[in-house]
């Protein structure tokens, strides 16, 4: 969009830091992982702008197969009759690895990946 890119933003990632706990903080609750609160308005723009964009919509797996089936049928109804079940398992599939976009489900999107990897934070 800019040649000079955004000058702000970057100052303030680069100055980004998390907050410091104390030794008695840390042994009484976990390590923290927020953000230290100060020179962070781009970032929060930069927030506001990627949280904001839904996530696209996707036709539900079952009109797919459908969909998928409708064009073999044309050709050979018996080959549609027998694929239904490849059909099937193939769309479910794509629908668990297909990477989600990033927008207004990105903490969804995140959570997601986690418990995919078996991380429990």
């Amino acid at each position: 969009m800019h040649k000079w890119g955004c000058p702000n933003l970057l100052w303030e990632l680069m100055r980004c830091r998390r907050q410091k706990l104390t030794a008695q903080q840390l042994l009484n609750r976990n390590a923290s992982e927020a953000i230290v609160d100060k020179d962070n308005h781009a970032i929060d723009a930069m927030k506001y702008v990627l949280m904001s964009h839904p996530e696209p919509s996707r036709k539900p797996v079952e009109r797919r197969v459908a969909e998928r089936l409708a064009e073999l049928q044309k050709t050979d109804p018996t080959a549609a009759a027998l694929s239904l079940s490849r059909v099937l398992a193939e769309e479910q599939e794509e629908e668990e690895t297909e990477p989600s976009f990033y927008g207004g489900n990105a903490r969804r999107l995140f959570a997601e990946m986690r418990r995919r990897r078996g991380l429990g934070w």
